[in-house]
């Protein structure tokens, strides 16, 4: 979901939401105190920035159980742990519409140079060659 903001002395801003679903924890190495997962875009969603509102982007805490084998999983079952992170950035689409542009048009030059080399080695007739391109 991307909304149109305002962002401070940036100019135009777009808020990011981010949603993360866990499908297991595994592999885990024993540890003696529960396990949580903290998803985070730069600062937000970071616990300890200081920079940014608190957000809750942290799975909840869960003890891992032994496998029986080496490791310890996290017993999520059919329950899996989601997070949504909110995040604000400065909107730079017009940056990446233009470079997106130029490196379209640098694909299509070089695909129609290695034509036209492949057409001067097989020496193709003028005509022809122009009519392949």
């Amino acid at each position: 979901a991307v909304v149109s903001t305002q962002s401070g002395h940036y100019g135009r801003g777009r808020r990011y939401r981010l949603f993360v679903g866990f499908l297991e924890g595994t592999m885990i190495h024993p540890v003696d105190a529960p396990v949580e997962f903290e998803i985070s875009i730069g600062e937000y969603g970071n616990k300890f920035a200081s920079t940014t509102l608190p957000a809750p982007s942290t799975t909840q805490p869960t003890n891992p159980v032994y496998d029986g084998s080496h490791y310890y999983y996290l017993p999520w079952g059919q329950t899996k742990p989601c997070v949504m992170l909110n995040s604000q950035w400065e909107d730079v689409m017009f940056r990446i519409e233009s470079l997106n542009l130029i490196c379209r048009t640098i694909d299509r030059l070089e695909g129609h140079l290695k034509d036209v080399k492949y057409l001067m080695r097989a020496k193709a007739p003028l005509a022809e060659s122009a009519g392949k391109l």
